[in-house]
Formats: structure tokens, C-alpha cells, sequence
């Protein structure tokens, strides 16, 4: 695009990014972010800021992915937060998870993602009676967790 003299947008920012967080480019996504701004005088949103996040959490960044988290210019929401607890889950890092889900659990109490996830992040790392409270607080709020059904 830039070699064909078409200025990219935030959306297209967007796109590019998502593609270096699934493919694990994540050095590559690191220059196209840094460049939104000192390039294209293009401020990063919320949706750039979760891309990074993610690329971050599944490239095993977690600290990486944190402390963007931490400089973000507004609130981080639900879509920011969310690869992070799916990146402390994957890695183990319990720590992690339980502030990231604290946080989420503040913004979407209700999203029995989050306390699954946490509940078998706490079940792998053989902490059997945290898991069951993350359970326990889920059924609390009145949520359970679907059965999976299909339609072949």
C-alpha cells in the first residue's frame, strides 16, 4: 500500500495487526504500531492497543503485554483484558491471572469465559480448592456453563 502511495487507515492498522498477533510476528507488529503514530500521525484505539496485547500474550510477552496495557492512553476494556487471561492461562502464570481476571471480572461480571478460564487456570496449576471458589463465585452470580450442541 505505502509503496503504491495509499495511506493506510486505523482499520487497516487494525488488520495488519491482527494478522501479526495470529501469525506470531510479533516484532513485526511492534514496528506497524509504532509507526501508526510517528509516521502517520495516527493514534492507536482500543481495538490496535487488544491486537498488541494479544500478539504479546501468544508470543508468551506477558510482561511485554502488561506493561502496554499499563500505558495506555484511556480505561482498558474487556477486549484488551481478555488475551492477557487467555495468555496468563496458556503460560500458567496464576499471578497474572488472577489480577487480569479481577479486572475483568469488574468490567463483565457475567462472562462465564473469565471464570472458566481462570477456574482451569487455577485446576492446572493443582490449585483445586481457588478453582472451586472461581466456581463457586460463577454459580454465585447465577451463571452456568452451556452444553455445547450441534445441529448435524
Amino acid at each position: 500500500m505505502i509503496n503504491a502511495g495509499i495511506r493506510p487507515d486505523p482499520i487497516v492498522f487494525t488488520a495488519v495487526l491482527t494478522a501479526c498477533a495470529y501469525t506470531g510476528k510479533v516484532a513485526d507488529a511492534r514496528k506497524v504500531f509504532n509507526s501508526m503514530q510517528v509516521v502517520f500521525g495516527i493514534n492507536p484505539v482500543m481495538e490496535q492497543y487488544a491486537c498488541m496485547v494479544s500478539g504479546f500474550s501468544r508470543a508468551g510477552m506477558l510482561k511485554d503485554a502488561l506493561e502496554l496495557v499499563s500505558s495506555m492512553p484511556f480505561e482498558p476494556n474487556a477486549k484488551v483484558w481478555g488475551p492477557l487471561l487467555n495468555g496468563a492461562a496458556e503460560f500458567g502464570d496464576v499471578e497474572l491471572g488472577r489480577f487480569v481476571f479481577d479486572q475483568l471480572f469488574m468490567i463483565e461480571p457475567k462472562n462465564t469465559g473469565n471464570y472458566i478460564v481462570m477456574a482451569n487456570l487455577y485446576s492446572n496449576a493443582g490449585k483445586w480448592e481457588e478453582a472451586e471458589i472461581i466456581r463457586s463465585m460463577m454459580w454465585g452470580v447465577g451463571l452456568e456453563k452451556v452444553p455445547v450442541c450441534s445441529w448435524n
